[in-house]
């Protein structure tokens, strides 16, 4: 059975998290095709919008018969009895085509005496939200191929929200990490069982919070007593919540560039992280300004790669870039630093990032390992 992913906003960091479960995930642009997936996975990876199985994969330039195919499948879903609830998503979006199909569809079901409504609003592809509520079909179109799927996996957005809204201490001027986004580099990781997950800058807690849900045992610390105040409410309040037999996290106040080797342990260790990514920008900068802002908060990010981090350890962190128009502005010369400092990129695609499209300062994801 052939299953294909359909990967968030960010198709590169989206993909680079797929492929450390699916390292022959076929990247189709926005989409990803795998052999003998497991839809259940879906709850473990933070970049994947929803997961479907091909029902028919067709050449590119096959003539198709696209109201009977879509005709044809719909009946196939559709149930013995009661009203059938339904939708149809095309990518790329082709209004004319998904108004033409709906129709095609709710004939279809009309001629097999089934009750049906479809879903698409003002003929648009469904939402996430929309998708989890009904059945529904993909047309999806590619340079090679035309599949035609069923989505049977979407993401629980409820629960990211829950986890991220409902906790007790956000801080808006600290920046907030996204459960998603936190999920997403806990997997670029890859940490096995037993590994401990260790995030030094723990903010908030978010990591910890994602990787307990993960069934990691975890530790934090941070240089501010605030942070791990929040985290600490943070925690308590997950642990009540969503993990009520889970052991209670100590954390401490540490300055991340300090740490020495009895910090790190001799267990396995993933260190999985969101940098200080700087001051809150009152307006959009230029590029100078944006790249004298990354150059004085380089050395905390250098320094602390330069602490005594075991071998073999896997670094993921996120570091500020400059969402800029028309350009992006980054650390300059980052990696080579690290490969420097004795650390192998861990990355196929750099760099990896993640920005809402008017955010001014992003987050590069960094995957690092130390030799």
């Amino acid at each position: 059975m052939q299953h294909i992913f359909h990967l968030g906003r960010e198709t590169n960091l989206c993909l680079a998290e797929l492929q450390t479960f699916y390292p022959d995930a076929q990247d189709l642009g926005g989409f990803a095709l795998v052999e003998n997936a497991d839809p259940k996975i879906i709850s473990r990876l933070g970049g994947i919008i929803k997961i479907s199985e091909v029902l028919k994969s067709l050449p590119a330039t096959m003539p198709i018969n696209f109201s009977d195919l879509i005709g044809s499948e719909i009946v196939k879903l559709a149930p013995k009895s009661g009203k059938f609830k339904y939708g149809l998503s095309i990518y790329p979006a082709k209004t004319g085509l998904l108004k033409q199909l709906l129709k095609s569809a709710k004939n279809a079901l009309r001629e097999e005496g089934k009750s049906s409504r479809y879903l698409n609003q003002d003929w648009e592809n469904l939402s996430s939200i929309q998708s989890a509520n009904c059945t529904e079909l993909n047309m999806i179109f590619t340079d090679e191929k035309t599949y035609l799927t069923h989505t049977i996996a979407t993401q629980d957005i409820a629960g990211y929200s829950d986890r991220d809204y409902d906790r007790p201490n956000r801080d808006d001027l600290s920046g907030m990490l996204p459960p998603k986004l936190a999920q997403m580099m806990i997997n670029l990781a890859n940490p096995q069982s037993g590994t401990i997950i260790y995030d030094p800058f723990c903010g908030s807690g978010t990591i910890l919070q994602e990787a307990k849900l993960m069934g990691f045992d975890c530790k934090g610390s941070d240089l501010s007593e605030k942070a791990i105040k929040d985290s600490t409410n943070n925690l308590n309040w997950f642990k009540n919540k969503f993990h009520p037999k889970g052991k209670c996290l100590n954390l401490e106040v540490k300055d991340a560039t300090q740490l020495t080797a009895k910090d790190y342990g001799d267990q396995p260790l993933a260190i999985v992280a969101e940098t200080y990514l700087g001051p809150p920008q009152k307006s959009v900068p230029t590029e100078e300004e944006a790249s004298s802002t990354l150059k004085r908060l380089e050395p905390l990010y250098l320094n602390f790669l330069k602490t005594p981090i075991p071998a073999r350890t896997t670094v993921v962190l996120a570091v500020p870039f400059f969402n800029l128009r028309p350009n992006q502005i980054f650390l300059e010369n980052f990696i080579e630093k690290a490969n420097e400092l004795g650390y192998s990129v861990q990355a196929s695609v750099t760099p990896l990032t993640y920005a809402r499209r008017n955010q001014v300062v992003g987050r590069m994801i960094v995957r690092l390992k130390k030799n």
